[in-house]
């Protein structure tokens, strides 16, 4: 802690002149002339022809009168006032009251506090900041009171606050400068303090902060407003952008940086979150330290990919037209005729109806008219991201198996045969696999199958470098030429794949908006909701939630949380199902027509006559 002291120099000491606290002391006086005026004030202020003695103060100086003839000395009582200093014939007196006959010399002497600064400086934030604290006490100057002429008079005082000056700024800093400690100096902190009126702190030095060390950062170039907005979820807006645009920037990674603390010593940096940088897709390149959109459609820059998924568009869309199978999003504008097929790893929305036919979206499906005799699936890719990670995990643990035994095996040898049996060596992973893990090949043969099956997908196309290392090292003769370094390779790639088939099956789940359905069937991952005229003779099954607006009649719902219809079933007593999963899942129904059968986790109703407004729960409830 370190402390200074600073006060207010007086004028008459700032001009050389000697001065102390006594107002009788000629010395604070400035000239002879002065002195004469107040003798002329103290003749003044005696009373001619009274008989008593007098004694009076003015500015700080005690001017006593002698009685006249017989009269009654003057007195002055002196209060017991630590405050107070009087002499009279240069002797101090104690408090009590004094007579005066006149030739006495009386001094008063105000007694004065001192006004005072104290500093302080206080590390704090871990020893990075330095606070300097500055502590103003103002002074008390104690003055007599003055006192027109009385034969009894008592002694008061006044009170006289004497501001503090608060220290300059180059005070300050060289306060600093003679310090322990190091860093960088805020002037405009140690100005505030130079103009300080009361107590105040202020942060005056901060050490140097450490940096850990940053990765390549990727930053989205924003684009002009988009002009359309994804009708499904409502909240995503889809950007177009062109062929060459440029949509991001790569900012050059950052080496670490050690820093320092207000003592000088050396800080290590914290270690940051290791973040995997984001993958670029097809739809773009990286051109030095920008990305470009290598193809026009539709600008995705999140944290885990960064592409441009390209999007079709059509007036309709026949059988004549083939199979539509696309990478990106489908937009129709017209309606999707018999025989049709649409599969697209984006979203599809066709804005007519949709008539025997197939969609399957990955993303959501919107339908805008009425859908006939058609199949329609959403968040299709999820199912098949499950399926393929059961087949690579079970493929990598037998091939962790196998790489285990031939490195046990080729150490083995190394120490029996030495360097000289490399020959003998070479032959060991194929005599490995033929004798203990013969079923590998058959599951690497059943993963090219699955890859047949996602090979229009992201799914395939991110497995693709897997089957490459397979079909050129693992099947057919090749087997014969197997080495380690061959299996760690091959098991780095599915291992990789693996870790990517994760984080999709934690995509959002899709969802479908249809006008009316009629014998149809839709199966989503998301939401379903037919917000027309109703469904007749249709199967929907969400693994969310499912909504008609109108009626249901014949067919089934089936939902994992939730399911509302405003008319299920139909006067007639068609047969209709309603099912939820879940245990703790809801069924509302407005109108209930006979013969629908509701059913929540176990719990199963059939009813015979019509009802109305209807929540059905684990236990029912009208």
């Amino acid at each position: 802690m370190l402390k200074g002291r600073f006060g207010r120099k007086s004028k008459e000491e700032k001009a050389g002149l000697k001065t102390t606290t006594s107002f009788h002391d000629e010395a604070n006086v400035a000239s002879q002339g002065v002195i004469d005026a107040a003798r002329q004030r103290r003749t003044h202020l005696t009373v001619d022809g009274t008989v008593d003695g007098t004694v009076s103060i003015l500015d700080g100086e005690v001017f006593v009168a002698a009685p006249h003839e017989n009269g009654v000395k003057a007195s002055l009582f002196i209060p017991e006032d630590p405050r107070i200093s009087v002499t009279i014939d240069g002797t101090t007196m104690e408090s009590g009251l004094y007579e005066l006959s006149g030739s006495e010399q009386v001094t008063l002497t105000p007694i004065q506090i001192d006004p005072h600064c104290e500093i302080r400086l206080i590390p704090a934030s871990g020893n990075m900041e330095l606070i300097m604290s500055i502590d103003l006490q103002p002074g008390i100057l104690y003055q007599p009171e003055d006192s027109p002429p009385e034969n009894k008079l008592s002694l008061e005082w006044n009170e006289v606050e004497i501001s503090a000056a608060p220290p300059t700024e180059a005070d300050l800093l060289n306060i600093l400068e003679q310090s322990e400690y190091k860093g960088e100096v805020d002037r405009s902190a140690l100005s505030e303090l130079a103009l300080a009126t009361d107590s105040v702190e202020r942060v005056v030095l901060r050490g140097l902060e450490a940096y850990p060390s940053k990765p390549e950062e990727f930053r989205e170039i924003p684009l002009p407003d988009p002009d359309y907005v994804d009708p499904l979820h409502r909240r995503m807006k889809l950007q177009a952008v062109q062929s060459g645009t440029a949509v991001g920037v790569v900012d050059a990674p950052v080496p670490p940086h050690t820093g320092t603390d207000i003592f000088g010593r050396e800080v290590s940096p914290k270690p940051r979150p290791r973040q995997k940088p984001p993958e670029l897709g097809p739809g773009v390149i990286r051109n030095d330290n920008t990305i470009l959109a290598a193809r026009a459609g539709r600008l995705v820059f999140t944290a885990r990919i960064i592409d441009v998924v390209p999007t079709v568009e059509m007036n309709r869309l026949t059988a004549k037209d083939g199979q539509i199978v696309f990478d990106g999003d489908v937009k129709v504008y017209g309606d999707v005729e018999d025989g049709s097929l649409i599969k697209a790893t984006g979203m599809i929305q066709v804005q007519g109806g949709v008539y025997g036919s197939v969609l399957v979206g990955e993303n959501g499906i919107l339908i805008g008219g009425h859908c006939v005799k058609t199949k329609v699936y959403a968040g299709w890719a999820k199912d098949m991201a499950s399926q393929t990670l059961t087949v690579v995990k079970e493929t990598v643990e037998r091939l962790e198996r196998y790489l285990k035994d031939v490195s046990r095996v080729l150490d083995d040898a190394r120490e029996k045969l030495g360097n000289e049996a490399s020959t003998q060596l070479q032959v060991l992973p194929s005599a490995v696999l033929d004798k203990y893990h013969v079923a590998l090949p058959r599951h690497l043969s059943t993963l090219v199958e699955q890859y047949a099956k996602t090979s229009q997908h992201s799914l395939g196309k991110h497995l693709e470098p897997c089957i490459r290392l397979i079909q050129t090292d693992w099947i057919g003769p090749r087997l014969k030429e197997l080495t380690l370094e061959k299996g760690i390779q091959l098991l780095n790639q599915l291992q990789a794949y693996e870790e990517y088939l994760e984080e999709h099956l934690h995509a959002d789940a899709a969802s479908v908006e249809i006008n009316a359905l009629t014998s149809s069937t839709v199966d989503a991952t998301g939401p379903v909701s037919i917000v027309g005229r109703g469904t007749y003779a249709s199967h929907i099954d969400s693994g969310k939630s499912i909504h008609v607006a109108g009626f249901a009649r014949g067919g089934g719902l089936k939902a994992v949380d939730a399911i509302s219809v405003r008319e299920l079933g139909s006067p007639s007593g068609t047969e209709t199902r309603a099912s939820v999963t879940s245990r703790s899942g809801i069924i509302q129904v407005e109108t209930r027509h006979p013969n629908t059968l509701l059913e929540v986790g176990g719990n199963v109703n059939r009813n015979l006559t019509q009802e109305s407004h209807i929540t059905f729960t684990d236990k029912r409830q009208d």
